[in-house]
């Protein structure tokens, strides 16, 4: 039965329905390796049954990149939305709103556009973009849930006129549909910035610098080792350690930052404040729909001292104790189980875990594994 959102819902079992939905999304947010791909688009579309159903990919300026329907990926220059993008009015609000409001990719409040809502009643049926839905997708009415950076991906969701437009009932489950996707989408995209960091991590040690941060184009401080915190707290004062929170901008960043949006992936650019050199590197994760997410990593080298050239243990960023401990927390030991192999108390096992985690910039043991793991290939 198309048409009804709530048909899922009311099946002799709804819940089945719901919590086999989540399931795989709990599956897909560790696994998958771009999170609203087709698989989604499917599931999706098998749960709630709506009429029709498309992904639509920006940039994060707002220009069209691509969009996935049931029949595939579709990118810009082989796609009729291309000609039509400047004038699609409920994409153009969701943009403005998401840009205004610092969407990102953390955000699980709902952004809902009904189509109906955004342009007015009394024209909406000769209006544009009902001629191009009805032209291209057999429908009339659609919701559109706005999602990531700028709202750079945006799913929407479409009905016939014969249908009806999206009840209240319907509306009420979208929201709580896009709950369900944005919760999921945030621990889709930490995981990857952790993979990401993981892997800059191995760059940094194969380099032979040791104080480093590494941030997004947006200005998000996503990890900061202690040797980087201690030079920053000396050039900028510990005022500068308390902004850098990795879901909310960081005033000074685009200072060093923001010149090289338009550089390659790979470039280098350096930067010298009073005794220290920032050195800034460009990391680019694209993706198959056309978006690139960028990263920088900057290393810190102080007036007068040298960077090594030499390969060093990644081991050889902590003390002889943290060394130890590392040891037995890569093999999967316990706190406890460290703390009796060292014959020392739990108390000094975890802060040393503490240091350890802060000198590498990662938070848990699984990030650790994965930052040890990749720096020993580097």
């Amino acid at each position: 039965m198309k048409g009804s959102f709530m048909y899922e819902l009311q099946t002799q079992h709804p819940s089945t329905n719901a919590a086999a939905f989540l399931s795989k999304l709990t599956e897909h947010q560790l696994y998958a390796r771009e999170f609203f791909n087709k698989e989604l688009l499917n599931s999706i579309n098998q749960m709630s049954s709506p009429d029709n159903i498309a992904f639509y990919y920006f940039n994060t300026h707002g220009q069209f990149l691509s969009v996935l329907t049931q029949d595939g990926l579709t990118l810009k220059a082989d796609s009729p939305y291309a000609s039509y993008a400047g004038l699609d009015v409920v994409r153009h609000t969701a943009h403005r709103d998401a840009v205004h409001d610092h969407l990102t990719y953390f955000n699980t409040t709902p952004r809902l556009y009904k189509s109906t809502d955004v342009i007015s009643g009394d024209h909406y049926d000769e209006s544009s973009y009902t001629a191009y839905i009805e032209e291209h997708f057999g429908c009339h009415y659609s919701v559109t849930l706005a999602f990531g950076m700028f709202a750079y991906i945006q799913v929407v969701l479409y009905k016939t006129k014969e249908h009806g437009d999206f009840t209240q009932e319907e509306m009420n489950w979208l929201e709580q549909l896009y709950i369900y996707l944005a919760s999921a989408y945030r621990t889709f995209k930490k995981y990857e910035q952790s993979n990401i960091i993981a892997d800059i991590m191995s760059k940094v040690i194969d380099s032979g610098e040791r104080a480093f941060f590494v941030c997004d184009d947006f200005s998000h401080m996503l990890s900061c080792n202690e040797m980087a915190e201690n030079c920053l707290d000396e050039l900028l004062g510990p005022q500068a350690l308390d902004t850098m929170n990795p879901e909310d901008t960081c005033p000074w960043l685009p200072f060093l930052i923001d010149a090289h949006e338009n550089e390659p992936a790979g470039s280098i650019h350096e930067h010298t404040i009073k005794d220290f050199t920032f050195r800034v590197r460009v990391y680019d994760r694209t993706y198959s729909n056309g978006i690139v997410d960028r990263y920088y990593w900057v290393t810190i080298l102080r007036k007068g001292e040298q960077q090594s050239h030499e390969k060093s243990s990644p081991l050889s960023l902590f003390t002889r104790s943290e060394q130890h401990v590392a040891s037995l927390l890569d093999q999967g030991l316990t706190y406890q189980e460290i703390a009796d192999e060292l014959v020392i108390s739990f108390h000094t096992v975890k802060k040393h875990v503490q240091s350890i985690y802060k000198k590498c910039g990662v938070k848990n043991r699984a990030q650790f594994s994965c930052w040890l793991k990749k720096a020993r290939k580097a």
